[in-house]
């Protein structure tokens, strides 16, 4: 409780998790599992693979981490896990973005856990996060209402927080907290394991957008759902038979058209409802 306590002030949190034995337990698990497969650039092994052999890896990746887990996160569920590579040389940041909303917002968190298994810092693809920007607004995102996606500028670096993690350290996120990765100008490849939770009592959902009715459409989520129909569901695509189990109006603006300024301008608006100067940096004696 005390990690999920942490989360919620500034939408991360870095903190212990896993001995040197897990982390290399997890890097045997990459080595034999997904290594070999990976492309060149920023690779997922959820995109790589058959459905059944993305599911067992990453029902294996929660058999290694599930008493560290239930410890850490005891009002939690496991949903998913993947690795992430993001190969030497690869010079493009990842954009400032949130990532699809898996439940309810309004009434539940769900949280991701960022485990690198080797020294991560800013100059080889590290993260980096915007504080409290889970607080921003209520909108939904998923493929066919998209994410935000905004490119890491100068305008930015006052209001950033960046992450150095030694091996056997984490980084839990909210999903809906903006977030992103520098370049990774290393010889060295940059290998992580990504760990999606959700609390227990929450529904996992998909959030579809109907032009047609302009209505947002609820269908149920299950880890073997998403694998399967992942590649159709980045593209917008309804997958899904049946009647949705819930209906509402669409009414935010689209995550395709928020910007730079948009972003500034909210975080200029939290810096006002706290009564903070306009560049104030929240510190997190963990992160740099």
């Amino acid at each position: 409780m005390i990690v999920q306590g942490e989360i919620d002030k500034l939408g991360f949190y870095k903190f212990d998790f896993l001995s040197k034995g897990k982390i290399e337990q997890l890097n045997t698990l990459f080595e034999s599992d997904f290594k070999s497969i990976q492309n060149q650039g920023l690779a997922v092994s959820h995109n790589q693979g058959s459905v059944e052999a993305n599911l067992g890896l990453s029902d294996r990746i929660n058999e290694l981490l599930a008493l560290e887990l239930e410890e850490a996160f005891p009002d939690f569920d496991f949903f998913i896990s993947h690795f992430v590579v993001k190969q030497a040389g690869n010079n493009q940041s990842f954009q400032l973005h949130q990532d699809w909303n898996i439940v309810d917002e309004s009434k539940f968190k769900s949280y991701q856990i960022w485990i690198p298994l080797a020294l991560s810092y800013p100059e080889n693809g590290g993260m980096c996060f915007i504080p409290r920007s889970h607080n921003f607004g209520d909108n939904k995102r998923s493929g066919s209402l998209s994410i935000p996606r905004i490119p890491i500028s100068e305008e930015f670096y006052p209001y950033l927080s960046y992450a150095r993690l030694f091996p056997g350290e984490a980084i839990a996120f909210a999903n809906n907290l903006y977030h992103g990765s520098f370049t990774n100008a290393s010889p060295e490849d940059r290998v992580s394991v990504l760990v999606n939770i959700v609390e227990k009592d929450a529904k996992t959902l998909y959030y579809h957008f109907d032009k047609e009715s302009e209505e947002v459409w609820t269908y149920p989520l299950s880890a073997k759902t998403l694998f399967t129909s992942l590649s159709e569901l980045e593209k917008g695509d309804l997958p899904f038979s049946g009647q949705p189990i819930d209906k509402f109006k669409f009414a935010q603006k689209s995550n395709d058209k928020l910007v730079e300024a948009d972003l500034i301008g909210s975080i200029a608006k939290d810096r006002e409802k706290l009564g903070a100067p306009h560049d104030y940096e929240f510190k997190q004696y963990n992160i740099v």
